[in-house]
């Protein structure tokens, strides 16, 4: 089971913003947890206003939970460590069949962000390591999680 204190690493939510965390994170990350037979890692979700800018970002992430949030998430647990695809690609069908409607696959760092800022279907982006997205289909998409 995912620990709520795993969600919480940077920084203390507001009541609302642990609220949003619990409902919109917490509930459908325990639901993938218990689909698929691997461990998960949380590798950022909650991050307060003061730690983006303490880390030189512009404190509009969808970490801060200024919209519905944000969670990065992988199989392994340091971008070090090589991932299955197929369990990664498993991972990924379970965090969209569970509610998110965008997500981003860093595949030089072994993650996921997943978030619900796309209001219209479902998003899928390829990222670089720094955080540059580029617009993909979902085939594409799960081609470069098996490359």
């Amino acid at each position: 089971m995912i620990k709520l204190s795993e969600l919480i690493q940077f920084g203390m939510p507001s009541i609302e913003q642990l609220d949003k965390l619990v409902e919109l994170h917490f509930k459908p990350l325990n639901k993938v947890r218990e689909s698929i037979n691997v461990p998960l890692f949380i590798r950022s979700c909650y991050r307060s206003y003061d730690h983006e800018i303490l880390n030189g970002r512009g404190g509009t992430s969808q970490h801060c939970f200024h919209g519905k949030g944000a969670t990065d998430i992988s199989t392994t647990k340091s971008a070090q460590q090589i991932p299955d695809p197929s369990k990664m690609a498993e991972l990924a069908g379970l965090l969209i069949k569970n509610g998110y409607t965008r997500i981003a696959y860093y595949p030089t760092l072994n993650f996921f962000h997943v978030d619900y800022k796309c209001t219209f279907g479902k998003q899928f982006f390829i990222s670089d390591m720094r955080s540059n997205w580029t617009n993909v289909t979902p085939e594409e998409f799960y081609r470069a999680i098996h490359d």
